[in-house]
């Protein structure tokens, strides 16, 4: 019921408009004049800063993004160097357990 309603109110509000436009053709000027150049500038304006704020948005994702990869090779890197550190003292601590091994054998 309620779709139906908006149906029939959208096409009322279209056949208004088609009927406006046709009498200001037919009269040669248009209705509410000022009001409707001062609402033109307003919508034009309001368009422009809907349009800034989704660039806006968008760079803000795009950097997002970038930040989250730059972070994400860093922490790679960070586990890459992590990883062979942890070889170096895995490797150094068995020498040593087979030092002391050797020395408690002798």
């Amino acid at each position: 019921m309620a779709i139906l309603i908006a149906v029939l109110v959208l096409g009322f509000l279209f056949l208004g408009f088609l009927t406006l436009t046709y009498v200001e053709r037919k009269r040669g000027a248009r209705f509410f004049r000022g009001f409707r150049a001062r609402l033109d500038v307003e919508t034009r304006a309001a368009a422009d800063l809907a349009r800034d704020v989704e660039l806006v948005r968008s760079l803000f994702g795009k950097l997002v993004a970038l930040v989250s990869a730059v972070v994400h090779e860093v922490v790679h890197g960070m586990l890459l160097g992590i990883r062979a550190l942890e070889r170096v003292l895995t490797r150094t601590a068995r020498k040593l357990r087979e030092k002391a091994v050797t020395e408690d054998v002798q």
